[in-house]
């Protein structure tokens, strides 16, 4: 399903199983949260997160930047959600309950901000976050991630980061 879903427009990108297994699925359930949304029996939305210090490439990058608006250390990274593009209109709002179910977990355990990561350009996340869930993009912030050998080539060549007080 993760396959699926990054396939397709607008992010285009291309993942091996073994990759998404070990990058995504292994990578949140020990470091993080990961929530799935079910139709019947069937996977059809996935939400992942982490605190912002266990992802070192988001983290390494983070503390580069100047008088940050959050502390990093209480910074639950929101690093992966995804919905099959058949149940991204449906009125169960999918993506925005697996964002809550997130921040919810996050707020439990003693976090106090998220932040996210999308494509700065024709991202699904970025009009959630912003228009639905009242995120805030940290401004002057843009990540060129083409250059980066260790990003998954995408449509999109820059990404920029919304953040969010856990209340």
């Amino acid at each position: 399903m993760y396959k699926d879903v990054f396939s397709e427009a607008p992010y285009f990108e291309e993942y091996r199983d073994h990759w998404v297994e070990e990058h995504v699925w292994n990578f949140h359930i020990n470091e993080g949260c990961l929530f799935i949304a079910l139709n019947k029996d069937n996977v059809v939305g996935f939400g992942g997160a982490i605190p912002v210090v266990k992802d070192k490439k988001i983290f390494d990058f983070l503390k580069t930047q100047h008088e940050l608006p959050f502390v990093l250390d209480k910074t639950f990274y929101m690093s992966e959600l995804g919905v099959l593009s058949l149940f991204r209109k449906s009125d169960f709002h999918i993506g925005v309950e697996l964002v809550k179910k997130r921040i919810q977990y996050a707020k439990q355990i003693g976090f106090t901000n998220y932040i996210m990561r999308t494509a700065k350009d024709d991202s699904n996340s970025k009009r959630l976050y912003l228009n639905i869930l009242g995120a805030i993009e940290l401004q002057g912030v843009v990540q060129n991630v083409e250059e980066n050998p260790d990003e998954i080539a995408s449509v999109s060549k820059q990404r920029i980061y919304l953040y969010g007080n856990i209340s």
